[in-house]
């Protein structure tokens, strides 16, 4: 009995450092879609004169947090997942509000600072996915089987 208490207390800590992993590795996605989407925008600006609130329709992400961002861009107040901090909030956030007015080549000077500025976030949140995802599975792994050892 001892024994599957052990291995069981084993897999649950094991999961559960895999299940705080995944909380960077969404952040790491946010900070993928949300470049894809600034390239995107990008490209609309320079290539189409499109109003904003067309090239936010018609960008189609995967993402399930980054789409209330992008329908809450044109209506006012961003909305974030509680991943993000108030530093990232505010530099997403002011994107958002200085979009839409100025000109063509300003609109691009800007979005491309922005692609440039999530990039640097997504290597960042990329780096430390791959740091604490290692990480946490094996301290999960190593606390439960210290847990099954002091139970034997």
């Amino acid at each position: 009995m001892k024994t599957v208490t052990g291995l069981v207390i084993v897999l649950l800590s094991t999961v559960l450092g895999s299940l705080y992993a995944s909380k960077f590795k969404k952040k790491r996605d946010y900070f993928v879609s949300l470049e894809n989407f600034a390239v995107y925008l990008k490209r609309e600006i320079s290539f189409s004169a499109s109003p904003l609130k067309t090239v936010v329709g018609s960008f189609r992400t995967d993402n399930e947090e980054l789409a209330p961002l992008l329908n809450s861009v044109t209506e006012g107040e961003a909305v974030f997942p509680e991943y993000i901090t108030e530093d990232e909030r505010g530099i997403i956030g002011r994107f958002f509000e200085k979009l839409g007015k100025s000109d063509r080549t300003n609109e691009i000077e800007l979005t491309s600072a922005f692609v440039e500025e999530i990039k640097r976030k997504k290597e960042e949140e990329s780096g430390r996915y791959k740091r604490v995802a290692a990480l946490s599975v094996k301290l999960g792994f190593f606390f439960g089987l210290a847990v099954f050892i002091i139970l034997l």
